[in-house]
C-alpha cells in the first residue's frame, strides 16, 4: 500500500516537474502554478487513499501509516517546481543535498 503512494509520487511529481524543467527560465507564476496544483492533487489523492484503506482494513496503523506517506507524498509533489528550477540552473549539488535531505527527514 504504501508502494502505492510512493508509484503516485512520482508519477505526479514527473507530471509537474518534466515540463517546467525543459523551459529556459520559470516565472513566478509558473512556480506558483505548480505549487497550487501540485498541492492540490496530493492533497485530492491522499484523502481518498485514506479513506480507501480506512475501509479496506480494520487495523488503524495501516491507516495511519499510509497517512504519514502521503505527507511524503505531499511535500515532494510541493518541492517539484523550485526543483525544477534547480534543474534548469544546472545547479546539481543543491538539488542532490536537497534530495539527500528530503530522503532522510
Amino acid at each position: 500500500v504504501i508502494a502505492i503512494v510512493e508509484m503516485l509520487s512520482v508519477f505526479f511529481s514527473s507530471m509537474i516537474e518534466t515540463p517546467l524543467a525543459r523551459r529556459k527560465s520559470l516565472s513566478i507564476v509558473d512556480k506558483s502554478s505548480s505549487f497550487w496544483f501540485g498541492g492540490a492533487i496530493a492533497i485530492v489523492f491522499s484523502f481518498l487513499l485514506v479513506i480507501l484503506i480506512y475501509f479496506a482494513y480494520e487495523d488503524r496503523v495501516m491507516y495511519m501509516l499510509v497517512a504519514f506517506a502521503c505527507l511524503k507524498f505531499l511535500f515532494s509533489v510541493l518541492s517539484r517546481g523550485f526543483m525544477a528550477e534547480l534543474r534548469i540552473k544546472r545547479e546539481f549539488k543543491a538539488l542532490a543535498i536537497r534530495t539527500l535531505a528530503g530522503k532522510v527527514v
